[in-house]
């Protein structure tokens, strides 16, 4: 909290605040604090729709043949690509870790997005040459889907959380 004096009143902005709205909690968030809470749902949420509408959108139509073919190839540097996005939204749920407020249900939300990333990773980086039979492959494959089942869980528990926040908010004071 900033005891800088405000322009033109010979008080600080804390004992202005405090004339006007009352004593200041101390745990109310900064502004920069705020900004890089949104700026971190902005890119969590828009990396998980740029990863779900490529990866179903682009990757999907194509097309895919067994390792070693052209057809592999193409789909193999589509499904690296995919990659990108997943960073965008690793990088947001990291934000949303920062957060005071955000830092439980964004901790889960992270985590399912670093095994995401991993599991993609894993599977057309480390162990693209492999066959699909292949207990790596499979595995990489599994710790992608289960990435997504938590990032999923910490974007459910999110939702829920800013509809806890913002009827809390609209509740009339008694």
């Amino acid at each position: 909290m900033s005891t800088t004096e405000a322009p033109g009143t010979g008080a600080s902005v804390v004992q202005l605040r405090t004339r006007w709205f009352g004593a200041v909690p101390p745990t109310m968030p900064s502004r920069t604090e705020t900004d890089v809470t949104r700026l971190g749902g902005i890119l969590a949420v828009g990396g998980l729709a740029a990863a779900l509408g490529y990866l179903f959108g682009y990757v999907g139509s194509v097309g895919w043949g067994p390792p070693g073919t052209e057809a592999y190839a193409v789909y193999e540097r589509a499904n690296r690509l995919a990659s990108l996005p997943l960073v965008v939204h690793v990088t947001g749920w990291m934000l949303l870790v920062r957060g005071r407020s955000w830092r439980g249900v964004a901790a889960v939300g992270a985590l399912g997005s670093l095994i995401m990333l991993a599991g993609n990773v894993g599977e057309f980086w480390v162990f693209s040459g492999v066959s699909y039979e292949s207990a790596a492959r499979n595995a990489s494959w599994t710790t992608f889907l289960l990435g997504t089942l938590v990032a999923v869980t910490g974007l459910v528990a999110l939702a829920v959380r800013l509809v806890v926040v913002r009827r809390r908010a609209l509740t009339p004071l008694s």
